[in-house]
């Protein structure tokens, strides 16, 4: 996360300095919820060389050969120890509200980043941000917030180490097509 603000800075000084960057290839990527989202997710990992480890609330069956699973509290933990990325893909839900709080990012490595495009109330901002001050992770990469707009006084946006997009993921001038042909197909289904 550090990379995309120095690099950044770079550009706006106009400076050539080659930095080191993270490989995505031969990396560990954790995706908390096997939804739509998260299935494209891990299928779009797995093209990039990833290890790709997935968490469910319970097994079913269906699991693809090339996914490692994980199952409940238990499989959230061993996740999150393993993983340089977590994607967190989770709809709120009584049981999603907090998941990710103090006690999972300690579990993190150091060098992990989290990335949440599911539900802002799933992540304790509080804890995430003293997780990122503190170093206990690298970075976030957060495309839903609790509130939103996010505030203008957040202490995300003067974080280095987070990347802010603006619950914009859906945002393409097909949305509007896409959303109806859902629609049609759910209808053919009642």
């Amino acid at each position: 996360m550090q990379e995309l603000g120095c690099l950044q800075r770079q550009q706006s000084k106009k400076e050539w300095q080659n930095k080191k960057v993270k490989e995505l290839t031969h990396s560990v990527v954790g995706v908390i919820g096997l939804g739509s989202i998260g299935t494209a997710v891990v299928q779009k990992a797995a093209v990039l060389g990833m290890e790709v480890h997935a968490l469910r609330r319970r097994q079913l069956g269906d699991e693809q050969s090339d996914v490692i699973m994980h199952y409940g509290d238990d499989g959230l933990n061993e996740l999150l120890v393993v993983s340089d990325f977590v994607v967190c893909t989770l709809p709120l839900t009584h049981s999603t509200n907090g998941m990710l709080g103090k006690k999972q990012f300690a579990m993190m490595k150091p060098e992990a980043v989290l990335v949440n495009v599911g539900r802002g109330e799933v992540v304790d901002d509080d804890a995430l941000v003293s997780a990122l001050q503190a170093g206990t992770i690298r970075g976030a990469v957060l495309e839903v917030f609790k509130v939103e707009p996010l505030p203008i006084d957040h202490i995300y946006w003067s974080m280095e180490n987070v990347l802010i997009a603006p619950h914009c993921a859906d945002n393409t001038d097909d949305q509007h097509s896409d959303a109806l042909a859902i629609y049609q197909k759910n209808l053919k289904w009642c």
